[in-house]
């Protein structure tokens, strides 16, 4: 099958073959993604699979040479798939319109909005917010710093865990998300907008991908940015580790970042519990392996890109 579709792409490029065994690829991580947030904004999955096909046709296969490499690499046709799939989940993830970050800051908005707790300042997307149990001038940070805010309140709100085939996965509820809110207005003392509540969540789901995994030591209370050869560190070793995956092991990565149990896990891969426990134990050990020796502080932060790399994704 391989050889076909070498020879396809010798002649053609990209023919009827290699355009229909990528199409299948994308409608087989289209099919367990938001088609809100992967497919353009479509109400169906269906209804966006062309234009997304086409897109990373373009953008990847060809505008990024991908198809060429995937031929020069390739022994089996499982190994193109496994390329194929990689780049798929790259793209995917850097043309998302929707995140869990996303959903957080607009949840957390209309809960201030509607709450008499919170006062509300200003009008559309400008709009700013705090408690009303203290009185702020607008940008005044009279409290603590925006990361120290979050950590307190992160260590007095629990996160609840979605299972990884739900579209939104709330992460905290209702409850606790008023609560998370009402703590961290409180510390921080100022109006915040749109754009420290992105701060603050990305701030705290990084934690979060650490702990699950079992890294707690790796994550501080104070983040700090990254210089662009970090990022470009994090985001290689991110990318090294997701390529060498198979869809089994991406399965047991998002239901370890759900926090669900062995059971649900061995339900879903067909297989005993015990089995579903190794198959767990080995993902996570090569994790740790390939982020040992590597900077603490990036550990977290590789564990990030790997959860965005893969978000949404339980095939």
């Amino acid at each position: 099958m391989l050889e076909a579709l070498h020879a396809e792409s010798r002649t053609l490029t990209i023919g009827t073959l290699i355009l229909e065994r990528v199409r299948g690829l994308v409608e087989a991580q289209l099919r367990h993604r938001d088609p809100m947030i992967y497919a353009n904004g479509s109400r169906d999955y269906r209804d966006g699979l062309d234009d997304v096909l086409n897109e990373f046709t373009l953008q990847v296969l060809l505008g990024e040479g991908q198809l060429a490499y995937f031929f020069d690499v390739a022994v089996t046709v499982d190994d193109f798939d496994r390329l194929a799939n990689f780049q798929l989940r790259r793209f995917l993830a850097r043309t998302r319109q929707r995140s869990i970050v996303d959903n957080l800051v607009d949840r957390s908005i209309r809960v201030m909005r509607g709450n008499a707790a919170f006062a509300v300042a200003g009008d559309g997307s400008n709009q700013r917010f705090t408690v009303t149990t203290i009185v702020v001038e607008p940008d005044d940070r009279g409290g603590v710093s925006l990361f120290h805010a979050a950590a307190i309140a992160a260590n007095t709100v629990p996160k609840i865990y979605s299972n990884p085939d739900e579209r939104n996965p709330k992460v905290y509820t209702d409850e606790s998300l008023r609560t998370l809110l009402r703590i961290f207005l409180a510390e921080i003392r100022s109006a915040i907008g749109r754009r420290e509540l992105q701060e603050l969540f990305e701030f705290l789901l990084t934690p979060w991908t650490a702990t699950v995994i079992g890294l707690e030591e790796a994550v501080g209370n104070e983040r700090s940015d990254l210089t662009p050869e970090e990022q470009m560190m994090v985001n290689s070793t991110a990318e090294r580790i997701v390529t060498t995956w198979s869809d089994s092991d991406v399965v047991v990565f998002r239901y370890k970042l759900g926090n669900l149990p062995d059971a649900q896990l061995a339900t879903r891969l067909g297989v005993s519990r015990p089995t579903a426990a190794n198959e767990k134990d080995r993902v996570f050990l090569a994790i740790r392996s390939e982020l040992d020796g590597l900077d603490r502080r990036l550990q977290p932060e590789v564990l990030t890109v790997i959860a965005r790399l893969t978000e949404g994704l339980a095939l």
